[in-house]
């Protein structure tokens, strides 16, 4: 809502996908992908973890399993977007990005 231009641009790009090719290469990515999250408590970098509330392809339970698996992440929850946040909402992505660095020191 806050950059119609290019949400329209990025819809456009999409839309004009091979709509069967996309659903063949996500259900191979997700049927392929393996369960990572026994060694997501081997993070030892600062981990800034960001999601759209409403956020079908990662849902906010995922991301906080996420944080509660990785030692001393943070995680920001984005009102009212979903999964592009830097097209839904750049400015709130863009804040949290900056408090997290100055929270780390950077």
């Amino acid at each position: 809502m806050q950059h119609p231009v290019e949400a329209e641009d990025e819809r456009r790009i999409m839309l004009n996908h091979d709509l069967q090719g996309i659903q063949l290469a996500a259900q191979a990515a997700v049927l392929t992908r393996q369960d990572i999250r026994s060694q997501l408590q081997n993070v030892v970098s600062p981990v800034l973890i960001l999601v759209g509330a409403n956020d079908l392809a990662t849902p906010s339970f995922l991301a906080q399993e996420m944080q509660t698996l990785i030692p001393n992440a943070q995680l920001a929850i984005v009102p009212n977007a979903g999964h592009h946040l830097p097209l839904e909402s750049p400015q709130r992505m863009t804040n949290e990005i900056i408090a997290f660095l100055v929270n780390q020191g950077m």
